[in-house]
């Protein structure tokens, strides 16, 4: 999939359904896969599900409600339902800092070379007593998520064609820049590498897919496809599922240098959509035939340590992690029938956006609570470093919420 040289990797076309934010096989990869067997399908040791109905309120009360109007924040209006934009993002800078961007009228100036954006405005929250420790207004992608932690009180942040650099101080500098708009990003779990997918300007729009390191910014890996591909990352790999006999799926781990092998087998009715948890865990999202998702804890020894069932009146159902690795959080959209119903969905068929913490040792549900006011977009929801914490845009303010510890995900069960 990816070459060390660029114009040898532009004869390596990926054919990738993007629109479903699926991820498929480069051409020609099967011919290099050995014919040795695929790993056999390993017992799930625990089974659970999720609960169908949403929560009337959440179970705990928050521990800290500080109001959002007063930070210069106004809540979309009704038709922002259906755009899939992110209209805003709460992101934990650490433990007790929580950064508040949101969109906010006004025109910024462009430099050169600069693709136009919306204009963000961003606080930091402290949340011992919700004091605003910083603040300011950056250009930044007004459809897509646009920061990205990166541990220590910094963060990335995307606008337009550029990746730039925050701190604490809410002070912004370059890092990298490409010549076209940058569609995808996601760091490994460790933050040492990134995988950026930018558009070219060209008529065809080819995409280019590159490996960054995290610190030097150096281009390690790329590769020139036909359309976007959300390339997720480990430190020296990335997974891939390759698709089988049947329903079944082959999940193969390719090293940034070295060869490559199959990690684990799986039955899914779509691409399965792998997330990793940690450099030991990953977390798979596959499918039933009539659409609900399956979440398999997956190690990188191939073993199942666990499987989550979805419901099937969930819609777009997303995954973020905490930096430990521990506990994840999932957005999701509630209909009032099962999806696999009609295709079609109408906006007064939502009944609310759920916002699940869930244990990455056993799948166990830890919280849940609806957003107010629904965005299909999501951003309105927060998982702190630890996953001690958990924030949410709700009732008119930001919401904190605190959690026990997190189970210990077992390591002699991923060795």
């Amino acid at each position: 999939m990816f070459m060390d040289q660029p114009q040898t990797a532009r004869q390596r076309v990926v054919v990738c359904l993007a629109a479903l934010g699926l991820l498929c096989a480069p051409a020609g990869l099967r011919a290099q896969i050995p014919d040795a067997p695929a790993p056999a399908r390993p017992a799930v040791s625990q089974s659970r599900s999720l609960p169908e109905d949403l929560p009337a309120q959440p179970a705990i009360a928050p521990s800290l409600r500080i109001p959002a109007e007063p930070l210069g924040y106004a809540p979309p209006g009704s038709n922002a339902v259906g755009e899939r934009a992110v209209l805003l993002s709460l992101e934990f800078l650490d433990e007790n800092h929580l950064l508040f961007s949101f969109r906010v009228p006004g025109l910024l100036k462009r430099s050169e070379g600069e693709l136009a954006g919306r204009q963000i405005r961003a606080v930091l929250l402290e949340l011992t007593e919700g004091h605003v420790v910083a603040e300011g207004l950056w250009r930044a992608d007004g459809r897509l998520r646009s920061i990205w932690p990166t541990g220590n009180g910094e963060f990335l942040l995307r606008t337009g064609n550029e990746i730039k650099r925050g701190n604490a101080a809410l002070e912004l500098k370059p890092f990298l820049r490409f010549d076209g708009p940058i569609d995808w990003v996601s760091l490994s779990p460790d933050g040492s590498h990134l995988a950026v997918d930018t558009e070219g300007q060209e008529e065809e729009k080819e995409h280019t897919l590159r490996i960054v390191e995290g610190t030097s910014g150096k281009v390690i890996l790329e590769s020139h496809n036909k359309a976007m591909i959300p390339l997720e990352l480990l430190h020296d790999s990335f997974l891939e599922p390759l698709s089988g006999r049947g329903i079944g799926w082959i999940l193969n781990r390719h090293y940034f240098t070295g060869p490559s092998h199959a990690m684990a087998a799986l039955e899914s009715e779509c691409t399965p959509v792998y997330h990793p948890l940690d450099e030991r865990l990953n977390l798979l999202s596959a499918c039933t035939n009539k659409g609900a998702e399956q979440m398999l804890a997956v190690g990188v020894n191939g073993r199942l340590l666990w499987q989550l069932n979805g419901s099937e009146s969930e819609l777009w159902p997303e995954i973020t992690r905490a930096a430990s690795g521990q506990r994840f959080l999932r957005e999701s959209l509630m209909l009032n029938r099962p999806v696999w119903r009609n295709p079609q969905v109408d906006p007064r068929e939502i009944r609310g956006e759920l916002v699940e913490v869930i244990d990455a040792a056993d799948g166990r549900l830890v919280f849940s609570a609806t957003t107010s006011p629904v965005l299909d977009g999501y951003g309105n929801a927060a998982l702190s470093p630890s996953g001690r914490r958990v924030a949410l845009l709700r009732e008119g303010a930001v919401q904190i919420f605190e959690l026990p510890a997190p189970q210990i995900i077992p390591t002699e069960a991923l060795d």
